[in-house]
């Protein structure tokens, strides 16, 4: 008799720590699913945040794009353009935005830097 009362509250125990764990496994999910969204958010805001600032670099300065190189900021901000969007965004934004579209019509070309 002692001894039955003894595994039934072995047991219990065990249920209450295996509900606590369920409990604490479903706390976790729900975090890491916090956490990705949160990741997903704060690239899609960067992505936004590096397309301005070439706006305003290809509006306000329009050199600094024409003279960039690779490694210098504005090659930089393309780059992570492109990492946190898609290949060539960085491109296509500074075909509408550059210096090429006040210069339509004169028979101009701008090289802009390759991502």
């Amino acid at each position: 008799m002692l001894r039955s009362a003894a595994n039934a509250g072995t047991i219990e125990r065990l249920r209450m720590n295996a509900d606590d764990l369920l409990t604490r496994a479903h706390a976790i999910e729900l975090d890491t699913e916090t956490i990705r969204r949160h990741g997903i958010e704060t690239r899609a805001r960067t992505h936004i945040l590096l397309m301005r600032m070439l706006t305003l670099a290809a509006v306000h300065d329009p050199r600094s794009l024409t003279q960039a190189g690779p490694d210098g900021q504005i090659g930089r901000i393309i780059d992570a353009c492109d990492r946190t969007g898609e290949d060539g965004d960085a491109e296509r934004l500074l075909r509408r935005h550059g210096p090429a579209r006040g210069a339509a019509g004169k028979g101009e070309e701008h090289a802009w830097p390759s991502a």
